[in-house]
């Protein structure tokens, strides 16, 4: 990040301390940097920078991967070992349910699990509040529906700012910034510290956006279209490059994109049926997995915490498990068939702890939760009257949310 950037950033930072939240907005749109997020920069960092007698507090760290990684538990996958803890158990119950005009395509938590983003073929986004969530599912489980009507409501945000269904959400690893993508062919850009319902930013493209997700350093977003080429975006600059050699690139569209926790390498899941793994400083294909779903489309992927893992959900009905170290499969949940449903594309998703796999049901409405060390099912999260297309785990806790065909999104907390 250049010194242009770092000072604009403290700019903003301190008219946002200093209550001009406006002329924050102002600035960082102008200027076309992403506002910093209140553990970038301590308190009036730039004022304490410029009056030397002012008392300094101690710095929240800098926004690193090590530092991101270090506060998070440390959990990981090992399907190596038997698994010697406690018998694993699933008692979500529906906390609270929002309503978009059309299907509920997708979800995402943020990376401290205190928001989450759900979007839809309506073209809206709505920030949901987990903490206000919780305290409105307890006051209607307490006294009823109509005294949840009595507190702050969950939706803190709804943004109205694509011309068409979007198709993935990602928030910003240190940043208060939520990037989305959608078929009108463009990223967008939102500063959730104000109130603002548009976009402080764009990026357009050539074509629909399927998927994109943040580096955990949160200085490059990579994304998926209807293009065979994966693009890698700059945020600093917001320029694009996509890898000149040929055979790094998939032969149809690219579903879905993530990257691993600790930044080392991404994966992408195309229509052409395989999963490659990239190297994001070269932006060359390091692994590639042929016929990851028998053939058929892969529909997203999702590394594990340790990034030994890739889980991936199929056209194929399926929900898999590739161990990368030997880039072979070592799980396969479900019955792989072809149906009516199928080709509507879900997602599968770890559970906070790694414990636990959610897969949008390709034969119901419901979400089948599973047992990922024995495959056993522990239980169907039924109440949606149209198929699931995504599920979302909290990074933290034991909550979920999942996406449906029927316009809602219901948000699932594991009963205690």
């Amino acid at each position: 990040m250049d010194s242009h950037t770092v000072l604009y950033q403290l700019i903003i930072r301190q008219l946002q301390d200093d209550g001009f939240h406006q002329a924050a907005h102002a600035v960082s749109s102008s200027a076309m940097v992403i506002p910093p997020s209140k553990e970038m920069f301590e308190r009036n960092h730039l004022a304490n920078m410029l009056m030397p007698s002012a008392k300094n507090k101690k710095g929240a760290g800098a926004s690193s991967v090590g530092a991101l990684l270090s506060a998070q538990e440390d959990v990981s996958l090992d399907l190596d070992e038997e698994y010697e803890g406690p018998p694993l158990t699933s008692t979500y119950s529906t906390a609270f349910i929002t309503t978009h005009k059309n299907e509920c395509r997708v979800a995402r938590f943020s990376q401290d699990g205190q928001l989450v983003a759900t979007a839809s073929g309506d073209s809206s986004i709505k920030l949901i509040d987990v903490a206000r969530t919780k305290l409105y599912a307890s006051a209607v489980e307490g006294h009823g529906h109509g005294h949840g009507s009595n507190l702050p409501r969950p939706v803190v945000r709804t943004y109205y700012d694509h011309t068409d269904a979007v198709n993935d959400v990602a928030f910003h690893p240190t940043a208060e910034v939520l990037v989305s993508c959608a078929r009108d062919a463009s990223i967008k850009c939102y500063d959730y510290s104000d109130s603002s319902k548009r976009a402080f930013r764009f990026i357009p493209d050539s074509h629909s956006m399927r998927s994109l997700d943040f580096h955990p350093s949160g200085d490059f977003i990579v994304a998926g279209t209807d293009h065979s080429m994966i693009r890698l975006f700059d945020v600093a600059t917001f320029t694009a490059y996509v890898s000149p050699h040929v055979s790094d690139h998939h032969y149809a569209s690219v579903n879905s994109v993530r990257y691993a926790r600790d930044g080392s390498h991404f994966a992408s899941g195309s229509m052409d049926g395989t999963i490659r793994i990239y190297d994001p400083v070269t932006h060359r294909c390091v692994q590639y997995i042929p016929n990851a779903h028998v053939g058929s489309e892969v529909f997203s992927v999702e590394y594990s915490t340790n990034a030994n893992y890739i889980v991936s959900a199929g056209e194929d009905g399926c929900a898999r498990v590739f161990d990368l170290r030997m880039g072979t499969q070592v799980k396969c949940f479900g019955r792989a068939e072809q149906n009516s449903r199928n080709n509507v594309r879900k997602n599968c998703t770890l559970s906070h702890d790694q414990n636990i796999l959610f897969h949008g049901d390709p034969n119901g409405h419901g979400c089948i939760v599973y047992d990922i060390h024995t495959g056993d099912v522990l239980q169907r999260l039924v109440g949606h009257s149209n198929t699931v297309r995504w599920v979302a785990a909290s990074p933290v806790e034991s909550a979920v949310i999942t996406c449906s065909a029927d316009y809602r999104a219901r948000f699932w907390f594991q009963d205690q």
